[in-house]
């Protein structure tokens, strides 16, 4: 079975006015996503391509992270007919590796697919494929991942330019989400995450209106009285570290100066507006939680808002170059606790991502050992938190010395986009607990690194990261 030809050599890679660390490509970049590929710890990228002057493009590259903005890459040498304007990365069968999940069609445009690549220990093959034909589904079509059932297997939801949602459940048929009875819409954006904890994945449109749908044994559910307002841009974040999701949208208007932003929370089915906000100016709207305190923050272009609860904001403004960018991700490239941006860029000359390592502090960095502190820093009050073993495989006790705790104190758990994971409480007298690397549901928790803190009357008051691996 012929694998992908790996490029020997890792990335030249070179400083962007002194501040970003870039990645040429030598292809047009349509879409980014970020996970471990290798399962070395450490996020890779994986990039679809579009078509070049007239020419079809390879379908996607894979940059393995070695840390430090070190990558080396790997490319497919076969074709597809489409642009991949959103590659994904899901399990899909079992084996908890990241496959990729595309859209492919024949260069004559006469057949088009889901297509899915399966991982093969960091591998991916040209011939180890499953293709979901798509039925009776036309117009555009875009993807999007997520858990809809709760079985930790990828599902996928790909809608078009003609009205039609359709998703593709995992051991499931092919179903039509009937949107908005009577009135369909093309959804100008769509998202996915847990809204009403339940422990599966909501699927939620932005256009006009803000629907969220459910699945259930009965197939899709919507599960709110549709919410009559424009929407243009949909993202998720918990604004008040209570472990649910809230909802971010963004309107962006044909004409005008007025940009309406909106966080939404689904409270007894009714969406419910807590905030909002009138930019007259707007950028990418990205939602997550860039200094660890477990509330999501939001961006809009260079615009930082940072959450102080409650559903107030501070804004700031970020510091980084001036590039032309066509969107952005947030995950931790670097292991150091603290998010970072990778940005997709170019034009029809030279195309390259661009990384901005974060400090916690608002900051986006060239260099990833700048203004980096250690999270076992933030230790405010004497306490020192330790966990043993770490990394671990199956469960790691934790435990608190220094300061004595008080009764309002508990341990929380937090994947590194801020999300809360798990609430434990711990024993008063010898001040310790075991993780057994579940999540609030009694599900088992992806490999990765997770951030153990001390939580004291809604304060962090002591943090330790902590490293599941198989």
């Amino acid at each position: 079975m012929s694998k992908f030809k790996i490029c020997a050599l890792i990335l030249s890679l070179s400083l962007f006015n002194n501040w970003a660390i870039q990645i040429p490509l030598s292809r047009p970049i349509w879409s980014v996503d970020i996970g471990d590929v290798d399962q070395n710890g450490l996020k890779d990228i994986v990039v679809g391509h579009n078509i070049w002057n007239g020419t079809v493009a390879p379908s996607f590259t894979v940059l393995y992270n070695y840390m430090n903005g070190n990558f080396t890459e790997a490319d497919s040498s076969f074709v597809y007919g489409v642009p991949q304007e959103h590659i994904q990365l899901a399990n899909m069968n079992s084996d908890d590796l990241p496959d990729i999940v595309s859209r492919y069609c024949t260069i004559d445009e006469s057949s088009e697919y889901v297509r899915v690549y399966y991982n093969q220990n960091g591998m991916f093959s040209s011939t180890d494929y499953t293709d979901y034909p798509f039925t009776g589904v036309n117009g555009y079509i875009k993807l999007r991942t997520c858990d809809v059932n709760g079985d930790t297997l990828g599902d996928v939801i790909f809608y078009g330019n003609y009205g039609y949602v359709w998703a593709m459940v995992s051991n499931g048929p092919y179903q039509y989400l009937p949107l908005y009875q009577g009135n369909l819409f093309s959804p100008q954006d769509v998202t996915c995450g847990d809204v009403d904890n339940d422990g599966r994945d909501e699927v939620i449109f932005a256009d006009q209106p803000l629907l969220i749908y459910d699945y259930t044994d009965d197939g899709w559910q919507l599960i709110s009285e549709p919410y009559i307002n424009f929407h243009s841009k949909v993202k998720l974040g918990d604004v008040d570290n209570d472990g649910i999701y809230e909802i971010f949208t963004l309107e962006i208007p044909p004409a005008g100066n007025e940009f309406p932003f909106r966080i939404y929370k689904l409270i007894n089915g009714q969406i419910c507006l807590m905030y909002q906000h009138i930019y007259t100016s707007a950028g990418g709207l990205q939602v997550f939680d860039y200094n660890n305190d477990g509330l999501a923050d939001y961006k809009l272009g260079r615009r930082l808002e940072t959450n102080l609860g409650n559903y107030t904001f501070s804004e700031s403004w970020l510091t980084y170059p001036d590039f032309e960018s066509t969107g952005s991700q947030v995950e931790d490239m670097n292991n150091d606790g603290w998010l970072d941006m990778v940005f997709m860029s170019g034009d029809n000359n030279s195309s390259y991502l661009i990384i901005l390592f974060g400090d916690g502090q608002g900051h986006f960095v060239e260099d990833p050992g700048v203004c980096i502190e250690d999270i076992t820093a933030h230790d405010q009050i004497g306490l020192q938190l330790k966990c043993y073993p770490n990394p671990f495989a199956t469960s790691s006790h934790i435990s608190i010395s220094g300061k004595e705790k008080t009764s309002d104190g508990d341990i929380r758990i937090f994947n590194v986009r801020g999300q809360l994971v798990r609430i434990l409480n711990f024993n008063s007298d010898v001040c310790s607990v075991e993780w057994d690397g579940k999540d609030q549901h009694n599900r088992p928790v992806s490999n990765g690194i997770y951030f153990c803190r001390y939580v004291d009357n809604l304060r962090a008051l002591s943090a330790i990261r902590l490293i599941k691996i198989k």
